[in-house]
């Protein structure tokens, strides 16, 4: 498995965004009801 390069950059900004990006896709894929609940939620706050 290759690490990507992201990670091996430094760059911890880009870091931290790449772990949130890949945390949210895997709740997507796992807890799709926790994704559409958040999503009905932010909506009906505005």
């Amino acid at each position: 498995m290759k690490v990507p390069e992201v990670l091996l950059s430094g760059n911890h900004a880009k870091i931290r965004q790449w772990q949130e990006t890949q945390a949210r896709d895997l709740t997507w894929k796992r807890r799709t009801d926790l994704v559409s609940r958040y999503e009905k939620e932010k909506n009906h706050i505005r």
